[in-house]
């Protein structure tokens, strides 16, 4: 769908300095910032729509690619690929540019990929806007208790994926040890 909006010249001209510097087109940007700004909305609407929290999030083999090749099911990425992406690991890059309604929790990244420069950290600051930050509220916290109780996984693990499974989200990660394959609402899209 097409929709003419107008835009404060000010604006237009911060949007294309930072889709440039994103190396994204304005369109993309765009898009990429109504996705982030829908997300907690959908999320209620969940909530109104089923009376008892968000759905359970799909499976991988329900992910469809649109005509641009993105994706448009709402994914929240782990650190492990944020940092795989920051580190210029191919796999980890190709996975989060396909998807269009992406977050992250709300944890600091700075310096934690390794090589850490002001360069470096300017870039990841730049990178991570691409990503709806995700807070940690009491209803994570109580699920990732219930998560790690029954499932013995480490604290940071439970919260992430108790923070996918209240905001109705795809969990992308890389850590096969406490999510197997298999596991629901998990994708694994690469290992090293």
């Amino acid at each position: 769908m097409r929709t003419l909006i107008d835009i404060p010249e000010e604006d237009l001209k911060l949007l294309n300095q930072v889709a440039k510097k994103l190396s994204i087109s304005r369109a993309e940007f765009v898009r990429r910032s109504v996705a982030a700004s829908l997300a907690p909305h959908r999320q209620k609407m969940n909530h109104a729509a089923f009376g008892h929290g968000p759905a359970f999030p799909r499976t991988d083999s329900h992910i469809r690619e649109d005509a641009r090749g993105m994706v448009t099911m709402p994914v929240l990425f782990d650190t492990n690929i944020l940092i795989d992406y920051l580190r210029g690991i191919p796999q980890a890059r190709a996975e989060a540019d396909r998807h269009s309604d992406r977050a992250r929790q709300h944890r600091h990244l700075d310096g934690s990929h390794g090589g850490s420069t002001a360069a470096n950290d300017a870039d990841a600051r730049s990178f991570l806007l691409n990503f709806y930050t995700l807070p940690l509220g009491a209803d994570v916290a109580e699920r990732a208790f219930l998560l790690r109780r029954a499932n013995r996984i480490k604290l940071p693990d439970a919260i992430i994926q108790a923070t996918a499974e209240e905001s109705g989200r795809i969990l992308i990660t890389r850590n096969t040890r406490d999510f197997p394959p298999g596991t629901p609402g998990v994708l694994i899209p690469y290992t090293l």
